[in-house]
């Protein structure tokens, strides 16, 4: 269809906060390009259509962008939201639901882009527990695909059971075999989490917003909270090993569905758009901040250019110096109507500038970032909480995670942008489905946040105190059953999704 917006030709029914990118080319490894093609998926609950955009010659935004529409729909491929893919090999890919789709999707469908065609993926080892908005981040050298977080599926939860997870493991996609690894945890085992970005950077992994929930062990319930800037989930993916350290300098206000990218400096992460913590209405950003990964240290560029719309729950992704914006989602009114960004934005990260093309022949480069974030491995505790009194371990707890430690770059001039807040989003009520969050509002000249934890809110059984995590750091609501031919099989206590409570 064509566009009333630039004349640009969009994949304009996908649902944009939905969809999973294909991600087939990444900064600094020209050779994985699946020939300069990006591939989207999902993100439809009636439409298994995959669109595809060329940018062998270029993008040139002020013309009609040549998207091609690759209909799918067999009895295994069904429409599906929430779900992550990525490229396997030259011409093959993995997608996983995520919410709806098929059991056969839910453990990963390869699709073959020279024969067009979907077949089963025959996964070796443990497979994961079915859940949607995890992420999944692959490392082209090493051909594992490592996954974090997540929550069970909506149908799931409609039925009135709710589970969170914070565990990292990973696919093998040489192998196709699942692994999971000893994670060994700074301050203190994480929240679960979902619906967070997370980006690869020399072989570490930066967790970034999202919501997290933690187990109430006194009445059985669910606390979701919301993540913002204040703090950064890092995993190293070489030593196996978690922390949550605090951000410095000039950090952003809270958002939730930004898009984060690596920037061609090779070592930040640029972070665009999203929707702010105000409560009850939906306002979306055009902002641009950057997070160096080395120092976890935010800063603001000045931006030329003409922007693209204010926007949330869009895509973003890195091509050569360029940032290439898709879709998103611009106003949600009273009557939650929704209003989609059906064009592509492109944002040239070594001048900081939004242009309208990228020119033909445009190919990453290998980048030395020359440093790396140095992950401070300290006797792990999977116990509960940190190291002081469960709230952190040197005073920088926050109220959705308790484990975050202090950044050993921080002076005494480093301040929060802004007060932050966490909202209860018509964004969140129309796409996610009747999810309340807890509200929480930071006031102009007020102390230091101090997390007041429900009674028993970190209490662990016994099993969770190893130095495995492969399901929740939190008290399991799950037991495991046989059926009739000694199979097990997972079942899920029903328990309510959250509990109001507000921490000035």
């Amino acid at each position: 269809m064509i566009s009333t917006v630039g004349s640009i030709f969009s994949p304009k029914r996908i649902d944009w906060l939905r969809f999973a990118r294909l991600e087939t080319y990444h900064i600094r490894t020209p050779q994985i390009g699946l020939h300069s093609t990006l591939y989207l998926t999902g993100g439809n609950p009636t439409s298994t259509d995959i669109w595809t955009l060329n940018l062998t010659q270029g993008l040139d935004t002020t013309q009609c962008l040549p998207w091609a529409d690759l209909q799918q729909s067999t009895e295994t491929i069904q429409p599906y939201m929430y779900g992550v893919a990525f490229k396997t090999s030259d011409h093959k890919l993995i997608a996983q639901t995520g919410d709806g789709g098929t059991p056969e999707m839910m453990n990963g469908m390869l699709y073959d882009t020279e024969t067009n065609s979907w077949t089963n993926m025959i996964g070796q080892g443990q497979v994961p527990v079915v859940r949607a908005e995890m992420t999944a981040s692959l490392n082209t050298t090493t051909h594992q695909a490592w996954y974090y977080g997540g929550r069970n599926t909506q149908s799931q939860q409609s039925a009135g059971n709710y589970s969170y997870y914070n565990d990292f493991y990973y696919l093998d996609t040489a192998t196709n075999t699942w692994n999971w690894p000893t994670v060994y945890y700074t301050g203190g085992i994480r929240p679960s989490r979902f619906g967070h970005t997370s980006t690869l950077i020399m072989g570490q992994l930066f967790i970034l917003g999202g919501k997290t929930a933690i187990l109430n062990g006194s009445d059985n319930s669910w606390i979701v909270d919301v993540a913002d800037f204040r703090s950064v989930l890092v995993f190293d993916t070489i030593i196996s090993a978690s922390i949550s350290m605090a951000t410095i300098n000039d950090i952003p206000q809270g958002l939730i569905r930004f898009s984060a990218t690596n920037a061609p400096d090779g070592r930040s992460i640029v972070i665009f758009g999203g929707k702010t913590m105000v409560r009850h209405t939906f306002v979306p950003t055009q902002s641009v901040y950057v997070l160096d990964t080395c120092t976890l240290s935010w800063s603001t560029p000045n931006i030329q250019g003409t922007p693209p719309s204010a926007r949330a729950g869009h895509e973003a992704i890195t091509f050569g110096n360029y940032m290439i914006v898709i879709g998103g989602i611009t106003n949600v009114d009273s009557q939650n109507d929704i209003s989609y960004a059906d064009d592509v934005a492109i944002l040239d990260m070594s001048t900081w500038t939004w242009v309208t093309s990228i020119p033909a022949g445009t190919r990453p480069q290998p980048v030395n970032p020359g440093c790396r974030f140095d992950m401070r491995v300290s006797p792990d505790d999977n116990s509960g909480g940190g190291g002081n009194g469960g709230n952190g371990s040197d005073g920088d707890a926050l109220p959705y995670d308790s484990t975050v430690v202090s950044n050993p770059n921080r002076n005494d001039t480093t301040a929060l942008k802004e007060g932050l807040g966490i909202s209860f989003g018509v964004l969140g009520l129309a796409l996610v489905g009747a999810l309340v969050f807890l509200i929480r509002r930071m006031r102009q000249g007020a102390r230091m946040v101090s997390p007041r934890w429900l009674p028993g809110i970190l209490t662990r059984s016994s099993s969770t105190r190893s130095r495995q995590s492969t399901t929740s750091s939190l008290p399991s609501t799950q037991s495991e059953t046989k059926d009739d031919d000694n199979n097990t099989t997972t079942k899920s206590d029903p328990v309510p999704l959250y509990v109001i409570t507000e921490h000035p």
